[in-house]
């Protein structure tokens, strides 16, 4: 891609910097807070869960996939979504106000996938965590919420297209053959490739907290998304 492509370099420097420095010393959340440049964005606004929308998301389930720990299909919530979305409103609510999730709702099932080489080595294989389908509807929420708040403050790069909505990796390739095509028009085209070895199972959540927080998303709301990803209990399926 092109250098332009590139964030700032002061900017860059801050960020490797104030990150390398949390991660060295293991440092708390408040620590790496006070580390960081002044937040860039106002505060998250209140999340407020209405039952049409569980219904809405409720209805939407796929009746295929694997059920959880709490050993519910989702054929159930899903033929039962208009008499049974005001309850788990209700649930989702105290638990983000409270910081805390029920307890089935924390257990894991952990199935491995296969991904390459021996199959006799354990690390060649894939985790995958089956957890209640209430936990996954508030994850839902919860990621939501996220994203609008970051879009509506820029905070995104356009030029991220994982998990964004409407971009995937065939636009990304699609840019990238853009820019490459642009060689032939005389333009000076710099490719960087990054493979970050099992970077979603390394991300330190003390670290990822600060940077929540320093995107505005802190208070009761940092309370209740640091407990959607904290588990109790988890167990291998074979």
């Amino acid at each position: 891609m092109e250098s332009s492509t590139l964030m700032p370099q002061p900017r860059w420097n801050s960020s490797i910097s104030s990150s390398n420095q949390c991660l060295k010393r293991r440092a708390p959340l408040e620590q790496c807070q006070r580390i960081m440049v002044p937040p860039p964005t106002s505060p998250i606004a209140k999340l407020n869960i209405s039952a049409p929308g569980i219904e809405k998301l409720l209805r939407k389930l796929n009746e295929k996939k694997a059920f959880g720990p709490d050993s519910i299909p989702n054929q159930f919530p899903v033929n039962t979504a208009k008499a049974t979305s005001l309850i788990p409103g209700k649930i989702f609510s105290q638990s983000l106000y409270t910081g805390t999730l029920p307890g089935d709702w924390r257990d894991a099932n952990i199935s491995p996938i296969f991904k390459k080489d021996d199959r006799n080595v354990a690390s060649n294989y894939r985790p995958v965590s089956l957890t209640c389908v209430s936990c996954k509807i508030l994850e839902h929420i919860i990621v939501k919420h996220m994203l609008d708040h970051l879009d509506a403050h820029h905070v995104l790069s356009k030029l991220q297209h994982g998990f964004c909505a409407g971009l995937s990796c065939k636009t990304q390739l699609l840019c990238t053959t853009f820019d490459l095509l642009r060689v032939y028009d005389g333009a000076w085209v710099d490719i960087a490739i990054l493979d970050f070895s099992k970077a979603f199972d390394t991300v330190p959540h003390h670290h990822l907290l600060a940077k929540l927080c320093h995107y505005g998303i802190h208070g009761k709301s940092l309370t209740g998304y640091q407990a959607s990803f904290k588990w109790l209990t988890s167990r291998v399926m074979s």
